[in-house]
């Protein structure tokens, strides 16, 4: 244990005796001189003796703080040897600020935020705001449209610093797929695995708005027979797609629409088709109730069904007529979109 020694300045004049020896991962500490200890008591013996850098700082970490941040030293291990894990106790100018744990070893040049109590003249609120920017590039390959844009988010710290004295926040932003960090106003950054962290300083009895920006290109695969007359305007709207691209991309377009309507056509006829030939089906079921003709049975009403099975079956040779008309020009139209999307292929960029 070194918890009498003290974090920030004003630290206690006790020197370590001692004397550190490594065993593999672990420390021996060896005290040279003899200590008595009576019964029903304790003694704090000081093994680790020695400065250290560091830096009394506002730490705020999204999971782990709300509103007001903790005061913290950026604790870095200047010393010689590695710390072992245990309390610690910050002074500051000779006075008691609180209590702290080293969760961890600690390794020499290692460095490790100390937190000791919550600092209630201080606050962090963080607002986030998302958008995507417009289309600024589009690639045209093998009967595909890849578009490409940015998404952007801004991350708006206000801190309020309500001490005479400025304060210097730790701010830590968990890090999110793809994004990459923008250019802050930070006095410093720092990276770590999930997250970064932004110090920047306060002056006494001021708020300020501290914004970090972040963006992360975005795409999107459609292929070119899909395509709407929306995605199109918009490519020559940012002006990606030059006057002879766009003028064969509304031309495929066109002809991909037309094919889409034509197979609509197609199912239609065939449904047609499908109803015609049941009402035939009842048809033919309703005269057979009437009995087996005879040469002198010329009813009216066994001649109404044998004049609508001959009217059905002209509706059905005309609808299947239909059919392989618009397929055949479905095929035909289809045919010259594939050909002019093979021909079809630039990458651009947005002006």
């Amino acid at each position: 244990s070194y918890n009498t020694n003290s974090l920030y300045g004003g630290g206690m004049d006790m020197d370590a005796d001692v004397e550190t020896v490594e065993i593999g991962n672990l420390f021996h500490y060896e005290i040279q001189n003899t200590i008595s200890i009576k019964s029903q008591q304790s003694a704090l013996v000081p093994t680790v003796s020695g400065s250290f850098k560091g830096r009394k700082v506002c730490w705020w970490h999204p999971s782990k703080h709300s509103l007001n941040p903790v005061q913290s030293v950026l604790f870095k291990n200047t010393m010689e040897t590695i710390l072992d894990r245990g309390p610690i106790m910050v002074n500051e100018n000779g006075s008691y600020m609180g209590e702290s744990l080293l969760d961890k070893i600690l390794a020499t040049e290692e460095e490790k935020m100390i937190s000791y109590s919550v600092h209630l003249e201080c606050k962090v609120k963080s607002t986030t705001l998302s958008r995507e920017e417009p289309i600024n590039r589009i690639i045209v390959k093998n009967g595909s449209i890849s578009a490409y844009k940015y998404l952007i988010r801004e991350t708006t710290y206000t801190l309020s610093n309500g001490t005479e004295t400025s304060v210097e926040f730790a701010l830590d932003q968990l890090s999110q797929f793809g994004y990459e960090i923008q250019k802050t106003d930070a006095k410093q950054e720092q990276k770590f695995e999930g997250f970064r962290r932004f110090f920047v300083e306060v002056p006494p009895i001021k708020k300020i708005d501290f914004v970090v920006k972040e963006k992360r290109l975005d795409s999107q695969v459609i292929s070119i027979l899909n395509i709407t007359k929306q995605q199109l305007d918009q490519s020559i709207a940012l002006k990606i797609a030059t006057t002879s691209i766009a003028e064969r991309l509304y031309a495929i377009y066109k002809l991909a629409v037309n094919v889409y309507g034509l197979k609509l056509d197609a199912e239609d006829l065939r449904n047609s088709e499908q109803r015609v030939i049941a009402d035939q089906d009842r048809t033919r079921a309703l005269l057979g109730s009437l009995g087996a003709a005879s040469s002198s049975d010329q009813s009216p009403e066994r001649s109404n069904f044998a004049a609508k099975l001959l009217q059905l079956e002209e509706q059905v040779t005309s609808l299947r007529s239909k059919f392989e008309e618009v397929i055949r020009e479905a095929k035909t139209d289809k045919s010259q979109v594939l050909s002019s999307i093979e021909s079809l292929q630039f990458d651009v960029e947005g002006k």
